[in-house]
């Protein structure tokens, strides 16, 4: 689900609040590190103080620029305080509960971005709250917070979805929360429910001469041994489905390599807690690729879908990559070239994807790298 495609719909604030106000766990969590509370099937869970989180929220209005500025930049940004009033008052935490416990009626999305992407596949994605998501335990009727990219490094800075119609409005907000209380209080019935909308969608596409591809995840990641066993599950059940992944959590993803049905791949992204333990000539793995190494190149053609370069600059681009990263110019394809090679066992290629260029060759074992311009 990409809550970004959601409409934004407007709650009424408290007086001098705006839809733009949203606020940072930070706030509440001195540490986002500190030892964990509590566990909740093996994810990182800590309880979460509502009251204090509306005292906060108030707090912040009455700060000085400079300090909202430090408050604005800290990664944590979760939940929108439109989510915690009706018509100018703060609203009881059973009501705001039994907002948050009302269950998806979808939980497939599709990214305009991605649904366009490869010749004959239909792309959906599940999306996770970016770092963090709060969640109602059912069972003890109280608020906590789970961690949903729990290897996640420098990445927190400059992540997506901690930015834009992720976070600015409440809608998307409560629609995370939602997605998120039912993954933690109901994994059968979450795992069910994708694999019969998974199902559904296969039906549909058969008629049409399409395949269906999965991204696990469009944000968030793998979160618990138990999350990735159910991924897994779930792609067993749907053996007609592509699965697929970016993910940092590589100790985990390791760990149950021999558990990995056929139909899922996953290649590891830098830039989180664990690159060491990526192995560069083995783990197929995705590269984000900073803009000051492409920005001077001037695409000859740029609409909110996707840019064109020109042949010369695809060379430039092909070379200044084989440069940074040390690897061999012969090697280095884009995704409109891998889509005329065949596949093959070998690992071989490093494909460089820009804005629109597609995701398929993500999906390829024979693909060692991908290199993701930074948007």
């Amino acid at each position: 689900m990409n809550f970004s495609n959601f409409y934004m719909l407007e709650s009424k604030l408290p007086p001098g609040f705006s839809n733009d106000d949203i606020y940072s766990a930070d706030l509440i969590l001195k540490n986002v590190e500190d030892e964990i509370e509590e566990a909740i099937d093996d994810a990182e869970v800590r309880d979460f103080d509502m009251d204090k989180f509306r005292k906060k929220s108030l707090d912040y209005k009455k700060m000085n620029a400079k300090d909202q500025q430090k408050i604005n930049d800290k990664p944590n940004k979760f939940f929108h305080v439109g989510n915690l009033c009706v018509k100018g008052e703060w609203i009881d935490d059973n009501v705001l509960m039994n907002k948050m416990m009302v269950r998806p009626k979808r939980l497939l999305g599709q990214n305009e971005k991605m649904q366009k992407s490869g010749v004959n596949q239909v792309f959906y994605d599940i999306t996770l709250p970016g770092y963090m998501g709060l969640f109602v335990d059912e069972e003890s009727r109280t608020f906590k917070t789970v961690k949903t990219c729990p290897s996640a490094g420098n990445c927190i800075k400059q992540c997506y979805a901690r930015k834009g119609n992720f976070v600015r409005f409440p809608h998307p907000s409560m629609m995370a929360s939602r997605v998120v209380t039912y993954l933690m209080n109901d994994y059968e019935g979450f795992k069910n429910q994708l694999i019969s909308e998974l199902k559904e969608k296969v039906m549909e596409a058969s008629t049409q001469g399409f395949d269906i591809v999965l991204r696990w995840h469009d944000s968030g990641d793998f979160i618990s041994d138990k999350y990735l066993l159910m991924a897994y599950e779930i792609a067993r059940e749907t053996p007609e489905v592509l699965h697929y992944a970016y993910t940092k959590n590589v100790p985990l993803l390791k760990k149950y390599e021999s558990k990995k049905p056929k139909n899922f791949v996953y290649r590891f992204s830098f830039d989180g807690k664990h690159d060491k333990d990526i192995d560069l000539k083995k783990d197929l793995y995705a590269i984000k690729v900073p803009r000051e190494l492409f920005r001077d190149i001037e695409p000859i053609k740029k609409t909110s879908g996707a840019v064109i370069y020109s042949p010369e600059s695809i060379e430039l681009i092909k070379n200044r990559i084989a440069n940074r990263y040390k690897i061999k110019l012969d090697t280095i394809k884009t995704s409109a070239e891998m889509r005329k090679i065949p596949i093959s066992k070998t690992k071989k290629w490093n494909v460089v994807i820009w804005y629109g260029a597609g995701d398929e060759s993500a999906l390829r074992s024979d693909v060692l790298g991908v290199y993701l311009f930074e948007h």
